[in-house]
């Protein structure tokens, strides 16, 4: 990254914060993007039009080629073809996800399928673009956010890196003041600053939390809203974790949720989201997904929920076998609502359903909505 974002060597954090985060929000949305397109004559076409919008492009025409330039540059996005002619466009995605972090693809096809789509989420894409091109705006919109998702995963952690020097530098003056008046009466000076909080960090899981579920929502109903897209909404409760409590204490208790937390975080696409509300609740949003696509999704980690064995992954076998199960609630723009908080509303509706009919997923209907 760039020396306006991580600021000069040997300067001290603390003191230069505010004007080293502001820039942050005022980096142009372009990247470096690379094309894996064996169609000469599409790769020119992607080229020049992402060229035009800003976008600094390579050209290759193969998996091998495409990992040895990801060595030499740092790509954002990637189109990459799902026939190449020495491997497969998702081994592509695959590899170039293991060298390149953040990094978002895109898996340009000429067969499109829900099921090769749905593969495609699992091995890490951002989205699949249908070949051929009616017209190449809709795929230079989402070159344009798979970007601009990246460059805010690099913010976003550039200003947690900030945040902690910040209160590193506060902590280490006010050691310094206790030292200097350790004679004197007593005062409290808390620092006042709650850094899992205002980075929006569950501390226990490490997955967002209900702060930053809330932000997250409102900016992604807006922007489905706005460009009428497809969203899903989805709470999740664990079943019966208060008996897991109860029997084991809660340091187990807490080693469950982290576990959970990990596989549900395993589960899902990059460009989908996922955040602990509180206790055993998690929240769940599937931008450009129907609801019906999220239910796929969901219930999969439904079953591998109900067929994970935690004494195993907790490495405890002394705590003796016990698993768990989970309520899905589930709800989407713009079949259930039009309204953002409504949907959350219809989400709680149908997890509170499926809480009542036992484990399952269950979708947001009419007949949950409460009458007078």
């Amino acid at each position: 990254m760039s020396d306006d974002l991580h600021g000069s060597k040997g300067k001290k954090a603390g003191p230069e914060l505010e004007p080293r985060v502001y820039p942050l929000w005022n980096r142009p949305p372009t990247g470096k993007v690379l094309i894996v397109e064996p169609d000469l004559d599409v790769a020119r076409a992607l080229e020049v039009r992402l060229a035009r919008d800003g976008h600094e492009v390579v050209l290759t025409d193969s998996g091998k080629s495409a990992l040895e330039a990801s060595r030499r540059t740092a790509f954002d996005v990637a189109l990459i073809e799902r026939r190449l002619s020495d491997m497969s466009g998702l081994d592509v995605i695959a590899a170039l996800k293991a060298i390149l972090d953040p990094f978002e693809a895109l898996l340009l096809t000429s067969e499109p399928t829900i099921e090769l789509y749905l593969d495609a989420i699992e091995r890490g894409a951002y989205d699949l673009v249908a070949k051929p091109f009616p017209h190449l705006k809709p795929v230079t919109w989402k070159v344009k956010h798979a970007v601009a998702k990246v460059h805010a995963e690099r913010d976003r952690t550039e200003l947690a890196r900030l945040l902690h020097a910040q209160t590193r530098d506060m902590a280490e003056r006010e050691v310094e003041a206790e030292m200097r008046h350790h004679d004197e009466p007593e005062e409290e000076a808390p620092l006042g600053l709650d850094l899992d909080s205002m980075v929006g960090t569950d501390p226990l899981t490490g997955l967002a939390n209900r702060r930053a579920a809330d932000d997250r929502f409102r900016k992604e109903t807006a922007r489905a809203l706005r460009y009428d897209r497809p969203l899903t909404v989805a709470l999740a409760s664990v079943d019966e974790l208060e008996t897991v409590i109860e029997r084991f204490g809660r340091e187990v208790a807490d080693g469950v949720l982290r576990g959970i937390a990990q596989m549900f975080t395993g589960m899902i696409r990059d460009v989908d989201f996922l955040a602990r509300r509180e206790g055993g609740e998690f929240f769940f949003l599937f931008p450009e997904t129907p609801k019906e696509n999220g239910f796929i999704v969901l219930d999969r980690i439904r079953l591998k929920l109900a067929q994970t064995q935690f004494s195993e992954t907790l490495q405890d076998h002394a705590l003796g076998e016990f698993k768990l199960t989970a309520s899905f609630g589930v709800a989407g723009l713009p079949t259930d609502t039009m309204n953002a908080d409504i949907l959350r509303d219809a989400a709680e509706a149908a997890l509170a359903r499926a809480k009542a009919s036992g484990n399952r997923v269950v979708l947001f209907d009419n007949t949950m909505v409460r009458r007078s």
